[in-house]
Formats: C-alpha cells, sequence, structure tokens
C-alpha cells in the first residue's frame, strides 16, 4: 500500500490576491522556529510503512532560505523510510528560487519540481498579485534544467480578470512547447475573505463568467492533448509516464501523513487536521481527528475517482461500500446522459462529464 507524505511551508513573500490558502506574508524570520517544530511533529509521527511520494507545499517553499532547505531535507529520511523511486516533489514560485536553491533541492533529493506559472500573460499576473513575470519563470525553468531537476510541472489559470478565450490558449500553446513533463490547469475560485473577493463584490474588478472560463478551459484542454500530453485528471495533464504519483494517491484516497499547519491527514477513515495557526502550530501543534462516517467516506471516493482518468473500479468499490439506491440511480442518470461510461468493471466520466463534473457529483449526493 502506497504511503504519502505532504510537508506545508507557510510562508510567502506577498499574497496572491485570490489566495486562501494557509500562509503568512512577511514572517519568514520565525521560518526556523517553525522547522523545529516541524521537526518535533515529525519525531511523533512516525510511518509504519515506506513512503512512496513526499510533496512539499505551501504557502512558498522556496521563501526558505538556502540553509533551511537544506535543513528541512535533511531531517525528512531521518523519520521516514522513502522507497528507492519515491517522487518527491516541491512547489516552486519563480519570484523566489535562485539556482543555488534549486541546486540544494536537486541535490537534498528532490526529482520534481512544481512552478506556479498561472499565465505567460504578465498583466495577468500582476492583477492578482504574483510577484514573478514570464520572463522570471523561464529564468527558473532554465535554472532547474541546468541543476538536473528536469520532472517538472506548470501551473496554469483560467478564469482570471482580464483574461479572453485567446489568451488563455495562446499561454497553452506557449507552455506545451516548453521542455515540461506536466501541466495543471485550474479555474480561479473566488474565495470570501481574499482581496480579489472583496474587488469583485464592490464592482471594482470583473471576472469572466462561467460561459467564458468553461470557453477557456476548453481552448487549453484541447491545445494541451494536441501537443501530446494526456489528460489524466480533470485539471491535470502529463506526458506518459509523468503522472503526479502523490497527487494520485490523494485520488485514491490512500493514506497520507500531513505535516505543518493546516495539513491535512488520512489513515483509512481516521482525518487528522492541524491547526492552520503559525503561533499555536509552533506553540503545540494543535490538531483534531475525526473518523470519517461512511456516508462520506463513499462520496469521497466515487467523487475523487470519477475525476481521473483512471476511473471507479465498481467491483472494488463494492467491496467496500453498498450501493444505494441514490448512487444507483445518478450512475444510471449519468450514463444516459453522456456524462459517464461503463467500461467492464469501471465508470469513467466521459469529456462531457469531466467538463461538467461538479454537476455529476451533485447526483451522488445523499
Amino acid at each position: 500500500m502506497e504511503t504519502g507524505l505532504y510537508i506545508h511551508i507557510p510562508f510567502c513573500r506577498r499574497r496572491c490576491r485570490y489566495c486562501d490558502f494557509v500562509s503568512y506574508a512577511g514572517r519568514e524570520q520565525e521560518a526556523e522556529r517553525y522547522l523545529f517544530a516541524l521537526e518535533r511533529e515529525m519525531a511523533s509521527r512516525p510511518s509504519p510503512r515506506p513512503v512512496t511520494s513526499v510533496f512539499i507545499g505551501g504557502g512558498t517553499p522556496t521563501t526558505l532560505a538556502e540553509a533551511q532547505l537544506a535543513f528541512l531535507l535533511k531531517i525528512i529520511p531521518r523519520y521516514y523510510a522513502l522507497t528507492p523511486e519515491a517522487e518527491f516533489t516541491v512547489e516552486c514560485n519563480p519570484g523566489t528560487a535562485s539556482r543555488e536553491k534549486l541546486r540544494v533541492l536537486a541535490y537534498g533529493g528532490v526529482n520534481r519540481l512544481s512552478l506556479g506559472l498561472q499565465s505567460t500573460d504578465d498583466g495577468l499576473l500582476a492583477a492578482v498579485g504574483r510577484i514573478h513575470t514570464y520572463r522570471d519563470f523561464l529564468a527558473t525553468l532554465d535554472a532547474a534544467l541546468a541543476v538536473g531537476l528536469t520532472n517538472l510541472n506548470a501551473d496554469l489559470m483560467v478564469g482570471l480578470p482580464g483574461q479572453t478565450v485567446d489568451v488563455a490558449r495562446q499561454t497553452a500553446v506557449t507552455v506545451a512547447a516548453l521542455p515540461l513533463t506536466h501541466v495543471s490547469a485550474y479555474s480561479l475560485i473566488l474565495e470570501e475573505g481574499t482581496p480579489l473577493y472583496d474587488d469583485v463584490r464592490n464592482g471594482r474588478v470583473r471576472l469572466p463568467d462561467e460561459d467564458e472560463t468553461a470557453d477557456m478551459s476548453d481552448a487549453v484542454t484541447e491545445t494541451l492533448t494536441a501537443a501530446g500530453l494526456i489528460r489524466y485528471e480533470v485539471s491535470n495533464y502529463a506526458r506518459p509516464g509523468f503522472s503526479c504519483r502523490h497527487n494520485q494517491l490523494y485520488w485514491r484516497r490512500g493514506d497520507y501523513i500531513g505535516l505543518g499547519a493546516g495539513a491535512v491527514s488520512l489513515s483509512g477513515d481516521l482525518r487528522r487536521e492541524n491547526t492552520p495557526s503559525l503561533d499555536d502550530y509552533i506553540a503545540s501543534r494543535k490538531h483534531t481527528d475525526t473518523v470519517v462516517s461512511e456516508e462520506d467516506a463513499r462520496f469521497e471516493t466515487i467523487m475523487l475517482a470519477l475525476r481521473t482518468a483512471e476511473g471507479l473500479d465498481m467491483e472494488a468499490f463494492g467491496r467496500r461500500f453498498s450501493l444505494s439506491e441514490t448512487i444507483t440511480a445518478a450512475i444510471e442518470k449519468n450514463l444516459s446522459r453522456g456524462n459517464l461510461i461503463r467500461e467492464g468493471n469501471v465508470l469513467r466520466a466521459t469529456r462531457r462529464g469531466l467538463d461538467i463534473l461538479n454537476t455529476v457529483l451533485e447526483d451522488f449526493l445523499e
């Protein structure tokens, strides 16, 4: 059985205008205390099995200084045994990644880098508060390749203020021609409490409507798949053999250990959530434990599996859960509408089903 390890680094140089993640801008001076708290949590939470994937996210992990990154990479194998073929990803903001930091990552065992690009249009990047330009991204990409990091992802976003279908398509065309193994493409989600939310609510900023955003997503999908990247999940595309193993573990509802402020862990049906408060985490690493109900576990299994090209193994699902009338009716309804397809024991979303997956999943709610 696969086991993943997620480590959250909550520091940012500046929060993006759409961000509601657990992140703190301007508090990098507390990084050392945070890393010591992380080590204490590692020591208290061993894994009974070797770790098959590591993902360090944030926040912006590359806001850490070189020595701090080296320390973090040194202590992980002290407490967790990684399999020889383990995937080891670090998220990287092009505005905070020097060649020296990337060299530390490569020498420390990292073999996959996830670069937060979002757009190749500098005006759009500025509009949502990104601290880098497309030129910065290209410099970071070149530096990563130079230090031997060749398994590279770029994040894209659609539905940004001022973005058009043509601009989204051109970004995808440009990115598809780069030496990347993976692209993640997400729609902007307007989160309450963020500066962008306030601007939109008060009429200072207009976002593309749902139809425009859907057209952007279609344009990105068509461009990336035409360039040979396989859409293996709703928002993720990979060259053959380069699907993100860590994310696949999430979508299969596998076990993973989450370390750091706001991190979530799952072991069977026991979910643990660490406090999102930086101060509370450093002081005491507070957390809450919740047993996932049978009903919630069943829906999560369906929801996560249908996001992927792998689909839902109905035989395995039937061994774990009962097929309620609601689920049976939802399957039949969406098969008849062309949103789902059944191939042997596997239930998958069609291209149309992936594009309207949230609507499809509403039918499975009990």
